[in-house]
């Protein structure tokens, strides 16, 4: 019975918490003072952070806080192509929750953490990168750029997004950081208890 009751608590605890995140996830698209929009091309500060905290949770939770985060740019009126990009987070969201699960201790080195971060946003440019070019591709939005097709791609979207997002997780973890030791949930993937 008291096991019972600890196990509930426990899911209580983290749907709670997911759904915090969710609707972070959620209003900061829509209430960020810091953001540049044109074209296909956004950059709001913070968007990610959410989602990079439900990293810690389980893969299912990332994915789904990825997905809702993809909901708030669509009801902030941000254009397909930037929705299309949230959409497309739940690449490097599986891949870094699923590395969590299996092992999370290097998080606590900053190098290692610093690489994972790499990593994991490197997918997130590529998938933002695949996305808009699917979007050009198809004609339903223009990438012009001084530079030229390619190498405009490559810097708005992947580059952009690799500082962004790295800028984003490391918040996240700060954030964590602090409040791992203030809550009484207890991100199941997060080293520092």
């Amino acid at each position: 019975m008291k096991e019972s009751i600890s196990v509930s608590k426990k899911n209580t605890g983290k749907m709670t918490t997911v759904a915090l995140l969710t609707a972070i996830g959620i209003i900061i698209p829509m209430i960020s003072p810091i953001k540049i929009a044109f074209g296909p091309f956004s950059w709001t500060l913070g968007s990610h952070i959410a989602i990079d905290m439900a990293l810690f949770i389980s893969p299912a939770s990332a994915a789904f806080v990825a997905l809702a985060t993809s909901f708030g740019f669509l009801m902030a009126g941000f254009p397909l192509p930037v929705v299309f990009r949230a959409v497309s987070h739940l690449l490097f969201t599986l891949v870094g929750a699923y590395t969590l699960q299996r092992s999370n201790e290097f998080v606590l080195n900053p190098w290692k953490r610093t690489l994972f971060n790499a990593g994991i946003n490197s997918l997130h440019g590529l998938g933002e990168m695949i996305v808009i070019h699917c979007f050009v591709t198809a004609g339903l939005t223009s990438l012009d750029g001084q530079y030229g097709y390619w190498a405009s791609l490559f810097i708005l979207f992947g580059v952009s997004s690799l500082f962004h997002g790295m800028m984003d997780f490391e918040l996240g973890y700060l954030f964590l950081k602090y409040l791992n030791k203030h809550l009484p949930y207890k991100f199941p993937r997060f080293p520092i208890k």
